[in-house]
């Protein structure tokens, strides 16, 4: 087992008069956590990753069989392909998942801080005269655990894609923070984790998106259509206020932009946004933001959340420069 800072924290929180059933909570967490890391050390069959995902052995070999061969009718694009099945976890199972997930993975690396280190021993070499030291990384540890977790993430690509697309739009707060946790250990496993955690973040704020025009153009032509009926400007009004609190809105891509701005900070995930294009695609959020924000007050913080992401994206000293503060 090795300590987190995360847990670090918890226990801390405890300790200050939380509870002693937060404690209790906590303890049986972190023993969880050191059992699931003994089952994926070891190799023990099922896999741990699959376990918490849901998927258990199935005694039908045809049955695996038959979904193997949907799965691959689906990847092409087969039109005659069954639907992808729902999550077989309901929300508490997915929840407790991103959490024992996020604990069994090895700690974050490079370490937090470590960049901010060697920028503070170079600039003081500098002061002093000296030459400026090379940059130099800690060797990550636990290297076993980290290759046995990305093998086993890779046997389970479709369920875990599930995880985070059902995280990233989920509107709680606990859920998304435990997402970002586990974005941040898993881009550490390796380096294809990063460009595969991206597309499922950003496929989620497209269909957000998507999905908030296609309410407001149909609010737009109902509104047309009882105009052109002849009915009056109250009409409409109610007809619009009836409308506007179950249609989705432009800021919902909130969610997402709040995930993807830590997230931007680290290297391998700076690098995959940029190569999916995403500061076009935040530049005309940012514009429909602008055109909706006189009738909608919550576009306004989103706005901010956007231009910072923004900047972050577009600053080559954050987690482009070895020797950047940050």
């Amino acid at each position: 087992a090795y300590p987190t800072s995360t847990s670090a924290a918890a226990a801390a929180a405890a300790r200050s008069g939380a509870g002693r059933c937060h404690d209790l909570l906590l303890q049986a967490r972190q023993q969880l956590a050191v059992c699931l890391c003994c089952w994926q050390r070891c190799g023990w069959w099922p896999d741990c990753v699959g376990a918490l995902l849901g998927h258990y052995p199935s005694a039908s070999e045809a049955l695996q069989q038959i979904q193997a061969e949907e799965a691959d009718a689906r990847a092409k694009g087969d039109r005659s392909a069954p639907p992808r099945p729902a999550p077989c976890q309901g929300p508490r199972q997915l929840l407790a998942a991103l959490f024992a997930l996020g604990d069994v993975c090895p700690p974050e690396w490079p370490a937090p801080g470590a960049s901010q280190q060697i920028a503070a021993t170079a600039d003081a070499a500098a002061a002093a005269g000296g030459p400026r030291p090379a940059v130099a990384f800690d060797r990550p540890t636990h290297m076993q655990l980290r290759s046995k977790i990305a093998g086993s993430c890779e046997c389970h690509m479709a369920a875990l894609a599930d995880l985070v697309s059902w995280g990233a739009a989920a509107e709680s707060k606990l859920v998304r923070a435990a997402l970002v946790r586990l974005c941040v250990k898993a881009g550490s496993l390796g380096g294809g984790m990063s460009p595969f955690l991206v597309p499922l973040l950003l496929e989620v704020l497209r269909e957000q998106l998507d999905a908030a025009i296609k309410a407001q153009q149909q609010i737009k032509a109902q509104l047309a259509k009882m105009a052109a009926a002849g009915q009056g400007a109250a009409a409409q009004q109610r007809a619009l206020q009836a409308a506007l609190p179950n249609a989705p809105q432009l800021s919902d891509g909130r969610k997402v932009i709040e995930l993807l701005i830590p997230l931007a900070s680290k290297p391998g995930f700076k690098a995959a946004l940029l190569e999916h294009k995403v500061v076009g695609m935040l530049a005309k959020y940012l514009h429909k933001l602008a055109n909706r924000s006189k009738e909608d007050s919550q576009c306004h913080p989103v706005t901010g959340l956007v231009l910072q992401l923004l900047a972050a994206l577009c600053n080559p000293d954050v987690s482009m420069s070895p020797n950047a503060p940050r």
